[in-house]
């Protein structure tokens, strides 16, 4: 039981970082998208 709630934790925790990792790098290419548009127009 206790090994597996510790297991559960490190994967949410890892989840949670993945996530965050994924949506700075999102923001980062929205940026450099807008960017591009503007320069563009």
């Amino acid at each position: 039981m206790l090994r597996c709630s510790i297991k559960k934790r490190r994967l949410m925790l890892y989840i949670n970082g993945y996530l965050l990792y994924f949506f700075k790098r999102k923001k980062c290419l929205l940026s450099k998208l807008l960017n591009i548009l503007k320069i563009n127009r």
